[in-house]
């Protein structure tokens, strides 16, 4: 995209005032003109009547509006003034009905330069724009012989001719206009009476007539076709002898129609080119209706992957029917053998629009289809570790589908992508959903102390404490058994240590000064009487004599079979009836 504004009006028209559409005229609701180039709005210009079209002349730079008026109000561009405009007679008896619906302009041969005009009162109308002056009139719809017989009998109502379009590549002679009641009518400038007139046989007023330039997708020739829309469809046919081509219905009413260039470089001269088989309209539906017509012609440049696509649904329905008959069946991958890239790897790659003329880049909407093995070169160019990364991707790819349908051992942690160093809890807490349920436990979770099942839990658990500590007591004073201490030499060296103590305890209060500072003593604990610091030793039995070189699960174990054997053999029951 070049650049886009902000209309401050409805949009009904607009009119390029160069070939490379970097100047142009819209027109909006009621009769206001603005001027515009690629940078911003040039000029307002304010028209003196109701807008039903413009045209813009470029043989004499002028921009023609008609509408209710019957005068066509001309604006020359070079001067940048109002000149005198075209006195028509083309008069409706209602002033506030479209007197003037449609213009065109010969670009080619003896008529260059002549504007033709398609009235409300159905009429057309040829004016001279290089002597400002009248050169004919024609009233269509009274001297048409109906449905073209030969019985001379004429229409004498008076019907609005909507469209009138001019075909250029017809030596400049040639030109249509369609009325309100769906008929559309060819005619020569040398004629006065049609060459054809094709009926769309709906009733329905046509919107527009279109001489379609575009060249046959299958021997390259020009089509002779002319495309006319009313307000529920679209038709395509011959303009020589008025056989149907095709025709698309549409969801809603009509208002437009138009093709696609089969060319997308509108940067540099040529500007104009053929038309496409992308047909579009828009009617009053949230999107453009979009239709691809490859008998019609190519898809264009920017968008050739259409006729691959149309070529693979033409050989698919082709091997289809040949499979009926018991031929084999083929299917095809389209752009089996293309990557898309996008315009920013385009960049990267170093791809401009000059490396796309040989095919093997085939650019499209956002992007362009480049062949693989372009691709890769390009890549390996870039980039020439991007290989080795990729198949050492590939090949850990494939290791891990091998490895993922097998059970492992061990329970598998991906620390890079569950995060090295955080446990699932740990995880769960900063993820903010869970975070205010894991937070703080004692708001969620309380005990009720009152409930008589948690005192009974508790009462219980007291004694299977109880009989464990007693067990563990009765297993210890089996291993170790005490050894007598005769306990004489205690007491005197009790004794002798004594003074020493009471000496020591003196000396504390005694500063480096020299003064005496007694300390306050302290608390004896009250003694019941005489306390005899004994020690008692005790010798491990010799059947036990590795105890302290066992684990707590082996001792657990022979503790258990110790039980078991002193049980009784009506104990031993009881145990094998509850297992």
């Amino acid at each position: 995209m070049k650049f886009f504004f902000n209309a401050d009006m409805m949009i009904l028209q607009g009119v390029s005032l160069s070939t490379d559409y970097r100047k142009f005229v819209l027109r909006g609701e009621g009769r206001m003109l603005t001027f515009h180039n690629s940078a911003a709005i040039v000029e307002r210009v304010r028209v003196p009547h109701m807008q039903r079209s413009i045209l813009y002349n470029p043989f004499t730079a002028e921009l023609l509006s008609c509408g209710v008026s019957s005068e066509i109000i001309r604006i020359n561009l070079e001067t940048g003034a109002f000149v005198e405009s075209y006195q028509t007679g083309l008069e409706v008896e209602d002033p506030e009905d479209d007197a003037i619906f449609s213009m065109g302009v010969f670009s080619k041969g003896p008529a260059t330069g002549v504007v033709m005009l398609a009235g409300g009162d159905g009429c057309v109308e040829a004016w001279d724009s290089r002597s400002a002056s009248k050169a004919g009139r024609l009233s269509v719809v009274q001297t048409t012989d109906y449905g073209g017989s030969a019985s001379g009998r004429y229409l004498n109502q008076g019907k609005e001719l909507r469209h009138v379009s001019i075909d250029d590549d017809s030596n400049g002679l040639l030109f249509c206009c369609g009325d309100e009641n769906g008929k559309v009518y060819v005619y020569d400038v040398r004629l006065q009476k049609p060459l054809l007139v094709k009926d769309h046989m709906n009733s329905l007023p046509i919107v527009k007539t279109y001489f379609f330039k575009g060249k046959n997708n299958i021997n390259g020739e020009a089509n002779q076709f002319i495309v006319s829309a009313d307000t529920r469809s679209v038709k395509i046919w011959d303009k020589n002898t008025g056989k149907n081509f095709t025709s698309v219905d549409s969801p809603a009413e009509v208002y437009d129609f138009m093709f696609l260039r089969r060319e997308h470089n509108i940067a540099a001269p040529p500007f104009e080119s053929d038309d496409s088989g992308v047909l579009t309209f828009c009617c009053d539906t949230p999107k453009v209706q979009v239709h691809f017509i490859p008998q019609l012609a190519p898809a264009p440049r920017w968008a050739s992957f259409l006729d691959v696509i149309a070529d693979d649904l033409h050989h698919t329905g082709a091997s289809g029917a040949a499979g009926e008959t018991g031929a084999a069946e083929s299917e095809h991958v389209v752009y089996n053998d293309y990557t898309f890239i996008s315009l920013e790897k385009m960049k990267e790659l170093g791809i401009s629009a000059n490396d796309m003329a040989d095919g093997k880049i085939r650019p499209v909407m956002h992007g362009a289809f480049i062949e693989n093995n372009l691709f890769r070169d390009l890549q390996a160019v870039l980039n020439p570790t991007a290989f080795d990364k990729s198949a050492d991707a590939n090949r850990r790819r494939k290791t891990k589908e091998r490895w993922d349908d097998r059970i492992s051992k061990f329970k598998r942690v991906e620390g890079e992508e569950e995060g090295e160093g955080k446990t699932p809890l740990a995880a769960a807490k900063e993820d903010p959903r869970f975070a205010k349920q894991l937070g703080n436990r004692d708001s969620l979770y309380a005990l009720d102390s009152k409930n008589p099942e948690y005192k009974r839990l508790l009462q219980t658990i007291a004694e299977r404490r109880a009989k464990a500590t007693e067990r563990r007591k009765k297993y210890e004073s089996d291993l170790f058994t005490i050894v007598p201490d005769a306990g004489g030499e205690e007491d005197g060296e009790d004794t002798e240590g004594r003074p020493r103590d009471e000496a020591r305890e003196q000396l504390r209060g005694v500063q480096s000064s020299g003064k005496f500072n007694p300390r306050k003593g302290k608390k004896e604990k009250p003694t019941g009487g005489k306390q005899d610091s004994k020690v008692t030793m005790f010798e491990v039995q010799q059947d036990s004599g590795n105890v302290f070189v066992q684990s707590e699960k082996h001792i657990h174990h022979q503790r258990k079979q110790k039980r078991a054997e002193n049980l009784t053999l009506e104990e031993r029951l009881k145990k094998m009836k509850r297992q």
